[in-house]
């Protein structure tokens, strides 16, 4: 969350509306979700989004107002995972589901989407841009691709192949690999995180920003599938989550350690300080660089976000059908929290 401290939740009403709080706790906005997650951009003080009609929305933090948006020609087989902006460039990447009613398309692909706005912004009455640099579209025939962004580059990855283009759109480097990934991540340099399988075996991948690998750990048995991409600590240390565990791996990929949740996990995030906080049942867990963990905060309910790690050092999680807002005394505990419904 940014320092400005607004903080939106999709999918927060029967998983069809998303709302947006400020960082009093008060909701500046409530909408239908669309077909991406909520991109905030905190340096801007804006957010962008891709609803349900193919607007591609960006709106104030501060208000929640329409700042501009462009329409995009695609139907609802576009799912849209990844948004990223790079200056006055707007990348959106999709997943794109095969069409039944279009006979031409039997399996499933990958589009890259670039949208490249002047300055100033000019839009019509209903905010629509008007003085559009380019829009482009990149097409690639891969099925099952996953993608992060970081800095000017974009990693997809799809089975046997991985490909970074700049925001331009220009392929950086094509890369044939002996994986199938199943998630992405990538650093603030530019080093690359595959979790997924090789060789029929579960593996990591640690790649250097040019795609080469430089380190890989095989996944033991005793390690479930995570079911979100690895987590990159500030240490530069790996997080795997899965349904019953956390994994610490070293920037080596070496393993670290490996520790049981209680309750099973729903999400997790890191902090400055290399903790790594995991929504647990009804409980926010905080563990330590050594794999020792505390209960930072109990709810009456059963959490239902991943924990959300402000600029200001503060927590916001839901649980049950509130947002809650854990404020930090000294390092992560003792932690109290104000609600908002």
């Amino acid at each position: 969350a940014p320092a400005g401290g607004a903080v939106g939740f999709q999918a927060a009403i029967d998983k069809k509306e998303f709302v947006v709080l400020n960082g009093a706790g008060h909701q500046i906005l409530e909408d239908y979700s669309g077909r991406s997650p909520i991109a905030i951009d905190g340096r801007a003080k804006l957010f962008q989004l891709i609803t349900s009609t193919s607007s591609w929305e960006v709106r104030h933090l501060s208000s929640g107002e329409l700042a501009f948006r462009n329409a995009l020609p695609y139907d609802e087989n576009y799912s849209w995972p990844v948004l990223y902006r790079a200056g006055s460039r707007m990348l959106a990447f999709a997943d794109i589901q095969p069409a039944l009613r279009h006979s031409g398309q039997d399996k499933g692909s990958s589009l890259l989407q670039l949208i490249e706005v002047q300055t100033p912004i000019e839009t019509d009455e209903s905010k629509l841009v008007r003085n559009l640099a380019r829009f482009e579209a990149l097409q690639l025939s891969v099925e099952s691709a996953c993608a992060a962004a970081q800095n000017d580059t974009i990693a997809i990855a799809a089975a046997g192949v991985l490909a970074l283009f700049d925001s331009t759109l220009k392929v950086t480097a094509a890369l044939s690999m002996d994986f199938e990934p199943l998630f992405v991540s990538m650093d603030e340099a530019g080093w690359i995180y595959l979790s997924g399988a090789s060789n029929r075996n579960r593996a990591l991948w640690v790649l250097n920003p040019q795609g080469a690998r430089t380190a890989a750990w095989t996944v033991p048995p005793d390690v479930a599938d995570p079911f979100q991409p690895p987590i990159l600590g500030y240490d530069h240390r790996v997080y795997l989550l899965t349904a019953s565990q956390l994994v610490a791996l070293g920037d080596r990929a070496e393993l670290r350690w490996s520790k049981p949740v209680p309750g099973g996990a729903l999400g997790a995030g890191v902090t400055v300080d290399g903790r790594v906080l995991v929504s647990a049942a009804n409980a926010l867990l905080a563990f330590d660089p050594s794999g020792g963990h505390k209960e930072l905060h109990k709810f009456e309910d059963r959490i239902t976000t991943p924990p959300v790690y402000t600029a200001h050092h503060e927590i916001v999680v839901g649980a049950g059908n509130k947002v809650y807002c854990l404020l930090r005394r000294r390092g992560l505990a003792p932690i109290s929290a104000s609600s908002n419904r």
